[in-house]
């Protein structure tokens, strides 16, 4: 005996497919605050569009593809914006005890890295740049999860350094 499943409206809908939206959103933005903001962002979008959601369709798909345009056009925006500085007070610039505490630190750091190993070097200097992990993955012919591990054993191990450093 089959039972009908009751239409849900897109309402129902959007609650029911939150878990899914989410992990989609945070694998894409790799991180959950920057995800949750996403899902938000895409669910706003969504209801404002409701209009033109055709009952019936799938639901998810429609979403996602919300979210992803909104991820693309939030990720273009960021790129070809300028950081906006008025040129007095750029031209107002003095040196100071921190700049120069900040590139001794900013040294040490340098050097630590220089001590990994060279698949954890590159790995970490392409996550530093910004590159994404897939990205990063099929340039060198590896799983994503091997990248992961990569970055994780270069950060434990120059956190075990500098914890060294600091009680030794």
């Amino acid at each position: 005996m089959a039972e009908e499943r009751a239409e849900l409206t897109l309402d129902e809908e959007i609650v029911r497919f939150l878990p899914e939206l989410r992990r989609f959103a945070n694998r894409w933005t790799h991180s959950s605050d920057r995800g949750g903001d996403l899902v938000q962002d895409a669910i706003v979008k969504a209801l404002t569009a409701r209009d033109r959601f055709a009952e019936g369709t799938n639901a998810l798909a429609w979403l996602i593809t919300i979210m992803r345009n909104h991820l693309f056009t939030s990720r273009k925006l960021l790129r070809n914006s300028l950081p906006h500085m008025p040129w007095d007070s750029a031209l107002d610039v003095r040196a100071t005890d921190s700049v120069q505490e900040f590139a001794v630190d900013a040294k040490r750091a340098l050097e630590r890295i220089e001590t990994l190993p060279d698949d954890q070097k590159a790995t970490l200097y392409q996550i530093a740049l910004g590159e994404l992990y897939e990205d990063i993955a099929a340039a060198n012919g590896v799983a994503v999860g091997t990248i992961k591990s990569r970055v994780h054993r270069a950060r434990k191990a120059l956190t075990d350094n500098e914890k060294e450093e600091t009680n030794g």
